[in-house]
């Protein structure tokens, strides 16, 4: 499937963290230094923006590289909404970003397409890649054994085949879906759906557009 645009509904003011997560796509990188992820991530144009314009752009065609967050920058966009190959999108972005930052993550949502995707990598090698399609309920990409957080969440996984899946998660355990993708989030690192409980230092981040020609 292809990129999905969602436009975001109007947020909080001003330039304290505005919270995303539905229907777009982000990664949690292990740093400090914004400048240096978008460098990484070969954004063009970059320039200054509050966090409300850069969210908001985030959800139309830019990607918004956040303020640091404790010791994570999240960079945000549906530009990072996986094609129909997750695995070959994600992976390689994922090594490359933690290889420059040791650790690295990506996540997924979409509501309407009920795609659910989390990726984790470590010093250059992929650790974990999830990816769910909730219609017709087919597991898109599992890579990696599963780690301790997602069995505590009670996430139903099978044996990683492609097929759909034709029965009903067994009790206690759930399908993949977008509560458990921000909880795995909170878990690795940050919920973006609470940023504004979090953190409230009103601090610019940077905006960019996406490379196409490196991209294809």
């Amino acid at each position: 499937m292809g990129i999905i645009h969602a436009l975001r509904d109007e947020g909080a003011p001003g330039d304290k963290p505005v919270t995303f997560g539905s229907n777009v796509a982000w990664l949690a990188v292990e740093t400090t230094d914004t400048q240096r992820v978008a460098t990484t991530l070969g954004l063009r144009r970059l320039r200054e923006a509050t966090w409300k314009e850069g969210v908001d752009a985030a959800y139309r065609s830019s990607v918004f590289v956040t303020p640091p967050l404790g010791d994570w920058t999240l960079a945000v966009g549906t530009p990072l909404l996986p094609p129909e190959g997750i695995e070959a999108f994600v992976k390689p972005l994922l090594e490359q970003l933690s290889r420059e930052f040791r650790d690295a993550q990506y996540f997924c949502t979409h509501r309407e397409a009920e795609l659910h995707v989390w990726a984790r990598a470590k010093k250059g090698k992929l650790l974990r890649g999830y990816g769910w399609l909730g219609e017709p309920r087919r597991i898109l990409w599992n890579e990696g054994p599963q780690t301790k957080d997602e069995r505590n969440l009670g996430i139903r996984f099978t044996d990683g085949r492609t097929e759909p899946v034709e029965t009903e998660p067994a009790e206690g355990l759930t399908n993949p879906d977008e509560g458990c993708v921000m909880q795995l989030a909170l878990l690795w690192s940050i919920d973006p759906t609470s940023l504004d409980e979090h953190f409230q230092e009103p601090v610019m981040g940077l905006l960019g557009a996406v490379d196409r020609s490196k991209a294809e």
